[in-house]
């Protein structure tokens, strides 16, 4: 018996609405009903999100001839008509979410995360399929990119038929639309295809970036024993929306700020940095995510929450190891590595919801907190990408040392990758930690799972890092902004534990610190600082006065909640020492020196 035809095609059809159609053929299944369904979620980003909110209409016909369809739960649709008989359904969405997760359409660039908009027609959910990519009138000057096999396009717009295994498959390759400008390269025998839309041609170095992504992905392969993949594709959206990034097969769909492109012989840029960062991040998940897959999302129709409680083992480990794939591809120095290494530990040290909730809490109400953002977070919940990823660190240098150098994090991974290979199933979970355990079975490394995984606990950093040859201490912040790392300068004297949400000048407090003084006073999130003392002071006022006032002078600490003034007579508190620095020891021994490069690389012996 032959698989029944299953087409989908895509339309944008108005970019200036920002309105797409996707279109449904098939024969109707024997039941004599299609059931469609919307994906409330997507892999990688774990958040229900419901995509059919953004449906504007449905369709339906057999043999062209209109029928009735019709609505059986929140993202369900269904179309009741003969066994065999030729269905055609229409969706008209709007692509109004720039993020990563969702769909974007506009007169300059269109990005689509597939599980945003083709729908699963229930009874043909495992069967092959073809994909028609059209693109909008008027704009048959852009190009498409995506990492679908194709199987007829004409030119080098790649417009055209795709074909994908079946729904799952299809909705794992998101697709990027535009003027887009390209960059190959081929490392390992896996070739790589970089796709930019929102360049506009712009004045970058483009050899940099070419340069820079082959060392990440070379240092990657050959740690991991090879690549997956005889091709890759990054699709980056550049633009105002802001950073992010989306693992799938075999592409990640990107998304980076205006200023995150290279420039000619600037050494250092941020954003730069940043999106070097995200393309190691979302590479590595080739392998800890699609490869070495979490039983519960390989097992969810996506269409309910799939909770697991070591969702910190694939999204901190990576972390953790996009960061090292820098130092170790030489795409960011050590001098780099230990600051960013500082600032990561000053943000779980400044944490104090990681006093109420484990990693393996943290990784199940991922889907109920993390993604939820609100000011009280910090207070509640711990990132299980950051403390995942800085008990990653722990990991990887209690391995190091426990076994003499012979075992290290990658090690585990490349295990446990080798072992999909000659299996590829889902994990069940805790799979890292039991494996660390059973090849490692020293205390240290029982510690560290039972005390900072189950329970609430830190990684003792300090004598750890000292092992490998590099002093880690908690100092005084020396500014409002100190984010960690280098010292910035003279450390503040006295606090008032207020945290204020980024942009210039802005007043508004992100959060008042437990216990500090603001908090005594009844200061709390939302609410605007105005003064001290009769006096309204800018942020950088209220610095300097910090930067020279003594712990437990008393103030008049005056702000704003909900619209009233208040005001309270409070004590300034001592400074918290929460910020970490992280440099090379010069005093280390040279044991110390060398875990440290065996580590680092041999830049940081």
């Amino acid at each position: 018996m032959h698989a029944p035809r299953l087409e989908y095609s895509l339309y944008p059809e108005s970019p200036n609405t920002q309105r797409i159609c996707v279109d449904l053929r098939a024969p109707v299944p024997e039941s004599g009903q299609a059931d469609l369904r919307f994906a409330r979620w997507t892999p990688g980003s774990y958040k229900i999100r419901d995509y059919a909110r953004h449906l504007l209409s449905a369709k339906a016909w057999v043999d062209e001839e209109p029928v009735r369809i019709f609505k059986v739960g929140l993202a369900q649709y269904r179309v009741e008509a003969p066994a065999g008989r030729a269905l055609r359904v229409q969706f008209t969405l709007l692509a109004m979410d720039d993020s990563v997760r969702g769909a974007w359409l506009d007169p300059g660039r269109g990005h689509f995360e597939g599980a945003a908009i083709f729908p699963c027609l229930e009874q043909y959910a495992e069967q092959p399929l073809r994909l028609e990519l059209r693109p909008p009138a008027g704009r048959e000057h852009w190009r498409v990119a995506t990492a679908l096999p194709a199987a007829q396009t004409a030119g080098s717009y790649g417009w055209g038929w795709y074909e994908a295994r079946h729904w799952r498959h299809l909705v794992d390759h998101p697709l990027l639309m535009g003027p887009l400008e390209q960059l190959q390269y081929s490392v390992a025998d896996c070739e790589h295809i970089f796709s930019i839309v929102g360049s506009d041609g712009g004045f970058f170095d483009r050899q940099r970036l070419q340069r820079d992504c082959a060392r990440i992905c070379e240092t990657q392969i050959r740690a991991m024993g090879g690549s997956p993949n005889e091709r890759y594709h990054f699709l980056l959206r550049v633009g105002p929306a802001g950073d992010g990034g989306l693992e799938h097969e075999t592409s990640s769909l990107l998304a980076a700020g205006a200023g995150s492109l290279p420039q000619f012989d600037a050494d250092h840029n941020r954003g730069y940095e940043r999106l070097l960062g995200l393309i190691s991040h979302e590479y590595f998940h080739l392998w800890n995510v699609k490869r070495i897959r979490p039983q519960a999302v390989h097992d969810s129709p996506l269409d309910l929450e799939a909770p697991f409680p070591d969702l910190w083992a694939y999204e901190g480990v990576t972390a953790y190891v996009d960061d090292w794939f820098l130092r170790r591809s030489n795409t960011r120095s050590v001098e780099d590595y230990l600051r960013v290494l500082g600032e990561s530990l000053t943000r779980l040290q400044r944490t104090p919801g990681r006093h109420y909730q484990s990693l393996v809490e943290a990784s199940e109400d991922a889907w109920i907190r993390l993604y939820q953002p609100a000011p009280h977070l910090p207070l509640s919940t711990v990132s299980y990408y950051l403390k995942g990823a800085m008990v990653a660190l722990a990991l990887d240098l209690t391995l190091r040392l426990e076994s003499d150098g012979e075992l290290d994090l990658i090690g585990l991974l490349r295990r446990q990758y080798a072992q999909w290979q000659d299996d590829p199933s889902a994990l069940a979970p805790h799979a890292l930690e039991a494996l660390a355990r059973e090849l490692c079975p020293a205390p240290a490394v029982a510690r560290l799972m039972d005390d900072c995984v189950h329970g609430r606990a830190d990684p003792d950093f300090a004598p750890l890092l000292a092992a490998f040859g590099l002093q880690a201490q908690r100092r005084p912040a020396s500014g409002l902004n100190d984010a960690g790392g280098p010292n910035g300068g003279r450390a503040l004297r006295a606090s008032l534990g207020l945290r204020f949400e980024a942009g210039d000048g802005n007043r508004r407090v992100a959060l008042a610190e437990p216990e500090s003084a603001a908090a005594r006073a009844g200061v709390i999130s939302g609410d605007e600082f105005l003064g001290v003392d009769g006096s309204t002071l800018s942020l950088g006022e209220l610095e300097a006065l910090l930067r020279s006032a003594d712990p437990g002078r008393e103030i008049t600490l005056h702000w704003l909640h909900d619209g009233r003034l208040h005001k309270a007579r409070v004590q300034l508190d001592p400074p918290a020492e929460d910020r970490w620095e992280v440099r090379l020891d010069p005093q280390a021994d040279a044991e110390a020196r060398a875990r440290r490069a065996a580590w680092l690389g041999p830049e940081a012996a």
